[in-house]
C-alpha cells in the first residue's frame, strides 16, 4: 500500500524536528574560515564555514550578536556552537550559532597573505609595471565563464554604451581544481592568437571564498602580470579582493563596472564633440566680433591720425606759402622799394658787389629799367 503524500512544509517540518532531537546535530561545535559574511540591517549576521572541501551556512541571532566582542571577517578561522536548522520556506539548512570562538587566520587567508607578499616582494603589483588602459579601443576580449550571469554584466555597460567596440568572448572555467589553470591559459592564448585585442577583462560574478579561490592563485596572478594586452580584473562583488586586482592593470569594482573602465560611452564622446564644437563657434564669433571691433577701433583712430596729420601739413603749407609770399621780390616792388638784378638775373643785395660801368636791371612795381652803376656806395662816399 503506497504511503501518503505529504507536502513540502510537512516534510521540512519533521527533518527540522528530527534534528533537534538528534543529540549531536542539536549541540554541535564546527570549525572553519569564514566566507559571505552579511551584517544585515536586522541585527542578525549570515555567513559560511568552509574547508578544502565543504562549505555550510550559518546563522548568527541578532542577541547572539550582540555579545560578540569582535567582527566576523572573511578569512577568519572560527569554531562555532550552536544546533542545525532547517530554513522551512526555503528546505535549506544551516547552523543556529550561538557562541563564537576565534582561532585565527584560516587556511585560504594564510595562504593568501604569504602569496601577497611573496608577490609584493617580487615587485609584480607594482605600479611602475602596469600598463594604462586604452581609452578608445576597437576590440575587447573577455575570459570568464561563457554560462554565467558575468559576462551578461560586462557586456550591458559595453556593447549599448559604445557602437564602435568590436568584443570577443573566450569562455573558460572560473570555479574548481582547474579553473586556475584554464585561466591563465585562456589568458597566454588571448596574448599570442589575438593580438590585436586591445583590452582584457578577467573575471566572474561573486561567490564564496573557494568560489574565487582560482583568482588566488599564483599562476593566473603571473599570467595578469605578464599579459601584452592591458588588463582589468573584475572578481565578484565590490568588498572582494584577490591577487588578481593587484597583478593587473586596473581593478573593476564588479563586472558590471569593468565595461565602464573599458570602453567610453559613444554617445557622451559625441555630446562632448558637439559641446567643444559649440564652444569653439562661439569662441571663434567672439574672436571675430572682438577683432571686428578692433579693427573699427584703429580704423577710427587712423583716420584721426590722418585727419590731424593733414591739418598739421595744410598749417605748414599755408605758413611756407605765406612765407614765400612776403618774401616775393614783387611785394618788395609795390611797397615802394626797387630790386637790383645784374645781368644774369641774379638779386643784388650788397653795393659791395657792383663795380662801376657795370650795367644792371632795376624793377620797379610797374615794370623795370636798364642802368649803368657809376659810383659804389664807398667810392660815392670818397668822392
Amino acid at each position: 500500500m503506497p504511503l501518503k503524500p505529504v507536502s513540502v512544509t510537512q516534510l521540512n517540518e519533521y527533518i527540522r524536528r528530527s534534528l533537534a532531537m538528534d543529540p549531536l546535530l542539536s549541540n554541535i561545535r564546527v570549525q572553519g574560515e569564514v566566507s559571505d559574511v552579511n551584517y544585515n540591517r536586522s541585527g542578525h549576521v549570515y555567513f559560511s564555514l568552509a574547508d578544502s572541501r565543504s562549505r555550510i551556512r550559518c546563522f548568527l541571532p541578532h542577541d547572539a550578536a550582540e555579545l560578540l566582542d569582535f567582527q566576523i571577517v572573511n578569512g577568519d578561522a572560527l569554531i562555532v556552537s550552536g544546533m542545525v536548522d532547517v530554513y522551512l520556506a526555503g528546505g535549506s539548512y544551516s547552523v543556529k550559532v550561538k557562541e563564537i570562538e576565534k582561532e585565527g587566520l584560516g587556511p585560504l587567508q594564510i595562504r593568501f597573505e604569504q602569496l601577497k607578499k611573496k608577490l609584493s616582494d617580487e615587485g609584480l603589483f607594482d605600479p611602475a609595471r602596469k600598463k594604462p588602459i586604452p581609452f578608445f579601443p576597437d576590440t575587447v576580449g573577455i575570459i570568464t565563464s561563457g554560462t554565467g550571469a558575468a559576462v551578461k554584466d560586462m557586456l550591458k555597460n559595453i556593447t549599448p554604451r559604445n557602437d564602435h567596440v568590436n568584443v570577443l568572448i573566450f569562455p573558460t572555467a572560473v570555479q574548481g581544481e582547474s579553473a586556475a589553470v584554464k585561466i591563465a591559459e585562456t589568458i597566454r592564448f588571448v596574448n599570442r592568437e589575438y593580438k590585436e585585442t586591445d583590452v582584457l577583462i578577467v573575471g566572474r560574478g561573486g561567490g564564496s571564498a573557494e568560489d574565487l579561490a582560482p583568482f588566488n592563485e599564483e599562476c593566473v596572478a603571473r599570467a595578469v602580470a605578464d599579459s601584452e594586452i592591458p588588463v582589468i580584473s573584475a572578481v565578484g562583488h565590490e568588498i572582494d579582493f584577490v591577487i588578481s586586482d593587484m597583478a593587473a592593470d586596473a581593478r573593476a569594482e564588479t563586472p558590471t563596472k569593468a565595461g565602464l573602465l573599458a570602453v567610453p560611452d559613444t554617445e557622451e564622446l559625441r555630446e562632448y564633440i558637439q559641446s567643444l564644437r559649440q564652444q569653439m563657434q562661439d569662441q571663434l564669433l567672439n574672436q571675430t566680433n572682438y577683432n571686428r571691433l578692433r579693427a573699427d577701433a584703429l580704423i577710427n583712430q587712423i583716420g584721426i591720425l590722418a585727419k590731424k596729420k593733414l591739418s598739421d601739413e595744410k598749417q605748414r603749407v599755408e605758413f611756407e606759402r605765406r612765407a614765400l609770399e612776403l618774401s616775393d621780390p614783387r611785394k618788395i616792388t609795390e611797397r615802394g622799394f626797387v630790386m637790383v638784378q645784374d645781368l644774369d638775373g641774379k638779386i643784388v643785395s650788397d653795393q659791395k658787389n657792383l663795380k662801376p660801368g657795370e650795367t644792371v636791371y632795376l624793377s620797379f612795381r610797374d615794370g623795370t629799367a636798364e642802368a649803368e652803376i657809376r659810383k659804389t656806395g664807398e667810392e660815392y662816399g670818397k668822392g
